[in-house]
């Protein structure tokens, strides 16, 4: 499953293929990032703020979530050069979304899943 920075689903690859060639044509800059964490599991939401922290406000990421760790891959456009600080801001809260689902992982419910139709919370799914 693909996402937009603005929190939009996209079922598959060719379905936005086209608009990222197009959206690379427009932009100054093309960005391939990975965004891997060592621990928890993040939801789209915490990329897509991860990425905002450094300015970041168009492009599509997909989240692999079967791996020995989570991580997810960022195409995004700029017509801005990102400049170091800009990937320390995303590392820096990347960390800092880390330690809050860790957090309310070793609580025993891990709220960064989300909420069943029956309001559960900690349920995948």
């Amino acid at each position: 499953m693909w996402y937009t920075f603005a929190g939009e689903k996209v079922d598959r690859w060719r379905e936005i293929r086209s608009e990222v060639g197009q959206q690379a044509r427009d932009h100054k800059y093309t960005y391939r990032i990975v965004l891997s964490q060592e621990e928890g599991r993040f939801g789209p939401e915490h990329y897509r703020e991860i990425l905002e922290a450094a300015g970041m406000e168009n492009g599509y990421f997909v989240v692999h979530l079967h791996t020995e760790h989570q991580h997810a891959h960022a195409i995004a456009f700029t017509d801005c050069r990102l400049r170091p600080h800009d990937f320390a801001t995303m590392r820096g809260r990347m960390s800092a979304i880390e330690k809050e689902v860790g957090k309310s992982m070793s609580m025993g419910v891990d709220k960064t899943i989300g909420r069943d139709r029956g309001g559960e919370e900690g349920r995948e799914l």
